[in-house]
């Protein structure tokens, strides 16, 4: 359950962020700075390693439960 949660929130939050990436490729106008496309891709890294993250330890605290349960 909480990966499944952890999956919609990630896509939720990363679909604005790939869409103004998508802008920065396809218009003229990026931002109010040069390094305005890269700071997007960026936030869309740092959800994803959010992501890994949570996932992660999720899956450690599932093993660690299974062992002690057994």
């Amino acid at each position: 359950m909480v990966i499944a949660t952890a999956a919609v929130v990630a896509v939720s939050l990363s679909v604005p962020l790939v869409a103004r990436v998508f802008r920065c490729l396809t218009e003229t106008y990026c931002g109010p700075g040069i390094a305005s496309g890269w700071l997007y891709r960026a936030f869309v890294g740092i959800v994803y390693l959010g992501f890994e993250l949570i996932t992660g330890i999720a899956l450690l605290v599932a093993r660690r439960s299974v062992r002690v349960a057994a």
